[in-house]
């Protein structure tokens, strides 16, 4: 499969769906924001491996009709609202994860649609994030339908490690500058704590030189006493977006990384976005460096 797409894209997956819908217009704001390209992209789904041979071209011609009419319908509305984007489509007769984590290779960000809390979101996000961990780094964002989101803090978990810089740049990102905040979130998994307090009992302290390269961000930074994500799935209600690591290093913390993710991805309340801890894959493209 193909995976020439514009280097640094935001790739969407849509599948006619509402939730789709409102995954693609989040898509298209970021796009347009960090002046990047639109892949809209649609897997039709396998055909199975006992279809025979002889008319297995006639079928995918077949599966691809519906799949083309969707990702149209979703090309229409993403030119409506940024119709100085440079979009692409993409329809291929293959598994909708397959076809996202493949393109995920070039891409700068993927962004899916969630149809509520449970395992089909965790499933989904959970596949990427492990992609994530091992081929070229791509953030993975889950957004999720809310009705009349007001808030617009973005909750970032770090762990206190030079692995925090990828997440802060990333979260910071997605802050509005006008009424946004950043709070910045440390602690421990679950399974991690050993008893109440601070994950460390101490405060964390943000890199100066993050803060000197956000002076105007407002930014808190909080030590839950609770399990780090049990706190971040109750303060999901008032929040717009938590921003998380993928999972990486060694294989005690990738356990624990995979199992918080997928915990807060199947119950937090609002988008969840999974970044590569690599901060140097997170850089913002050179044409939104000055935005």
């Amino acid at each position: 499969m193909s995976t020439h797409i514009p280097a640094g894209a935001v790739v969407v997956g849509v599948d006619g769906s509402e939730h789709s819908g409102i995954a693609l217009a989040w898509a298209v704001q970021v796009a347009q924001r960090e002046h990047r390209a639109l892949v809209i992209a649609h897997g039709t789904g396998r055909l199975s491996p006992l279809h025979p041979t002889q008319d297995r071209g006639a079928a995918r011609h077949e599966r691809r009709i519906p799949g083309r009419r969707i990702v149209d319908g979703a090309l229409r509305l993403a030119r409506a609202a940024g119709p100085d984007l440079d979009i692409e489509t993409i329809v291929r007769v293959d598994d909708p994860i397959s076809v996202l984590l493949e393109l995920a290779q070039g891409a700068g960000l993927v962004v899916v649609g969630s149809r509520g809390r449970g395992p089909v979101a965790s499933a989904l996000l959970g596949s990427l994030s492990v992609a994530v961990s091992k081929a070229p780094p791509c953030p993975v964002v889950v957004v999720r339908s809310r009705e009349a989101v007001t808030s617009t803090r973005v909750l970032a978990a770090v762990s206190g490690t030079d692995e925090d810089a990828g997440v802060l740049e990333f979260a910071a990102r997605h802050v509005d500058p006008t009424s946004g905040a950043l709070i910045v979130v440390h602690g421990l998994p679950t399974r991690g704590r050993q008893s109440g307090g601070p994950a460390d009992g101490r405060a964390y302290d943000v890199d100066p030189t993050f803060r000197d390269r956000h002076p105007d961000l407002r930014l808190q930074v909080v030590n839950p006493s609770a399990a780090l994500d049990a706190y971040l799935v109750g303060e999901s209600r008032s929040a717009a977006l938590i921003v998380m690591g993928s999972p990486g290093g060694s294989p005690p913390r990738v356990t624990q990384r995979r199992s918080r993710s997928h915990h807060v991805i199947e119950s937090a309340a609002c988008s969840v976005a999974v970044v590569p801890v690599r901060s140097d894959a997170l850089a913002p493209p050179a044409r939104a460096a000055g935005l």
